[in-house]
């Protein structure tokens, strides 16, 4: 799991840990970290489309493998709002509980469209 700085007291975890990504530039440089961020957004979406696909159909543990996927790969890259997201359709689907599995996926879609556009703008990627 990532570690990181928990957030102000009420506030919510933050979209982007900007110096956890300036960190990652510094020590790669940019151009290099730019193709593992393409690869995470590409690996994101598809694992997104896999975990809606399999909340519809109430697979949850396939539902929490997906969640976890992109809890992991979120953490490794600072996306704090993707993970904490993530895990809690993760923490769903380890109590059985139908309903706030679904609520987790529908909470999931906009947080990560918001995480991809804002790496998008970070590292000058294009949209597919």
């Amino acid at each position: 799991m990532a570690s990181h700085p928990p957030p102000a007291a009420g506030s919510g975890p933050a979209l982007l840990d900007h110096n956890r990504l300036e960190a990652l530039d510094a020590a790669s440089g940019p151009e290099r970290i730019r193709p593992l961020i393409r690869l995470f957004a590409e690996s994101a979406e598809a694992r997104w489309a896999e975990l809606k696909r399999l909340g519809s159909a109430g697979d949850l543990d396939s539902v929490h493998a997906a969640a976890h996927d992109i809890a992991g790969s979120a953490g490794n890259f600072g996306a704090w709002k993707l993970e904490m997201a993530a895990r809690q359709a993760m923490a769903a689907c380890a109590e059985r509980d139908r309903d706030a599995v679904r609520a987790g996926i529908e909470v999931l879609e906009p947080v990560l469209e918001q995480t991809l556009e804002e790496f998008r703008q970070r590292y000058g990627l294009k949209r597919d």
